[in-house]
């Protein structure tokens, strides 16, 4: 059994006097750095002295201080998934310092903005070296995630990200057991849509893909999970990244492939220019008897009013798989009237922390992120990111099942395994592979109603609908 250790400290009284700086209304804590500048812990603190070499390799990570670097978008196109993403890590750090301390210390949240691509991540990853970072929460992008994640695992840092679902990821050289997601592989969606198809009664599909390593990765995913189901692959039609109009395409898949199911995979970009192709050429691919129409989950349109120019026929057979990736906001509290003449002031008893599920895309993913390195951190009394991320699969699987960080220390102070599941029950945290990513996860079926839940194991739907 791991117990908590002792100079672990539930003191939230203490973590106020320690001067932690709060970085949102509401009760707690968070001890949040920048990733540059003088760190916004007590002043009397001593800075970090930055290493010698960029790469962070002189930077002693095991010095009794577990600090947790954020690399997500803060600014630019990003930010609609950055800005949640890190709200929710800096509630998660709230809870955990008003509910320990680690080695008698906050964890600390130092914060740099990954930007738009590969070389603004990069340097938003020597600052967070140089602040001597033991885990790192990122990259958002999946593009970005390919080429720097050496970067950081050269440097012997423990890196969790809640949102890079590409497969170029899976078997990745630069993993070195220190890479992490709590996000599915977009291999999950090639499972769920052959599933699906097989459910539906398909017999035969026709393929359109992105015409790059990006693309070609989907289709081998896809075309193993289809041929598991017996389906017939009627056609794979290349998708050029040069081109932005596909009528041609669309016109060879009504030629060819008349009655097949349509299954698109691509990027968010040219991934809506072929539906638009799609829905100017709805008639001649059946009009009304439109065959379903499928896609991966980043073929999405970022104004949904998009979709009210589509056909009607494409509307009613366009369905999207992506993993469950956030939840909606809170219901407001239902207030009994108050009788007359009685006290109307509100209660001051205030609503249970750890009731609060936090909101916005991925905001869960990166919840979770947090919690499994901290949890990990603490079972095994040290911020050595090798030995946590030795930790993380078993914080995941095997002991006694929590959902809150609290829960799960209570589980420690007793002396248990823990079995960390979260906090939304259709999104629990699996047990991770030998790779590190979620065996099993949520894919969601989104569809212009409400659609469907299909749960994967491994790449093999294990649950029928929800």
């Amino acid at each position: 059994m791991r117990r908590r250790p002792g100079s672990l400290l539930l003191a939230p009284a203490a973590a106020a006097a320690l001067g932690l700086v709060s970085c949102a209304a509401g009760p707690g804590s968070a001890s949040v750095t920048p990733a540059t500048g003088t760190p916004a812990s007590a002043p009397t603190e001593p800075a970090i002295e930055p290493p010698a070499s960029s790469d962070g390799s002189h930077v002693d990570r095991d010095d009794g201080v577990l600090r947790i670097g954020l690399l997500l978008p803060q600014t630019g196109a990003g930010a609609d998934i950055g800005i949640p993403a890190n709200n929710a890590a800096e509630f998660a750090i709230r809870r955990i310092n008003d509910t320990t301390m680690f080695h008698g210390e906050p964890v600390e949240l130092v914060k740099a903005d990954e930007g738009a691509d590969a070389e603004s991540a990069s340097a938003a990853i020597d600052e967070l070296l140089a602040q001597g970072v033991d885990a790192v929460v990122g990259p958002a992008s999946s593009t970005v995630a390919v080429q720097v994640l050496g970067q950081l695992t050269e440097a012997g840092v423990l890196t969790c990200s809640p949102t890079a679902s590409t497969m170029m990821l899976d078997l990745h050289p630069d993993r070195n057991g220190l890479f992490f997601r709590t996000i599915p592989s977009e291999s999950g969606q090639m499972a769920a849509i052959a599933y699906s198809a097989n459910r539906e009664g398909v017999s035969n599909v026709v393929v359109l893909y992105r015409d790059d390593e990006y693309g070609q990765g989907l289709r081998r995913a896809a075309a193993r999970n289809l041929e598991s189901w017996r389906l017939n692959i009627t056609d794979e039609i290349p998708l050029s990244t040069t081109d932005t109009e596909f009528d041609d395409e669309i016109a060879r898949v009504a030629t060819d492939s008349p009655e097949s199911t349509i299954i698109v995979l691509s990027d968010g970009i040219q991934g809506m220019q072929v539906m638009d192709a799609i829905a100017r050429n709805v008639e001649v691919l059946g009009g009304d008897d439109l065959p379903r129409v499928m896609v991966n989950e980043a073929i999405t349109a970022a104004d949904p009013s998009v979709y009210a120019s589509w056909p009607q026929a494409l509307i009613d057979n366009w369905v999207r798989y992506a993993p469950v990736a956030g939840v909606p906001a809170a219901p407001a509290p239902v207030v009994e009237p108050t009788p007359t003449g009685a006290d109307s002031s509100p209660p001051t008893t205030e609503a249970d922390p750890d009731a609060t599920i936090p909101e916005g895309p991925f905001a869960l993913n990166t919840f979770d992120c947090i919690n499994l390195i901290v949890l990990s951190a603490i079972t095994k009394d040290t911020d050595d990111p090798t030995l946590i991320a030795q930790q993380m699969p078993l914080t995941a699987d095997g002991g006694v099942p929590c959902d809150t960080f609290n829960h799960c220390i209570a589980r420690l102070d007793e002396g248990r395994e823990i079995d960390y599941n979260g906090v939304n029950t259709t999104n629990v945290v699996k047990p991770f592979t030998a790779t590190g990513d979620p065996g099993r996860t949520t894919v969601m079926t989104y569809v212009i109603d409400p659609g469907l839940i299909v749960e994967v194991t491994y790449g093999t739907v294990t649950s029928g609908t929800g």
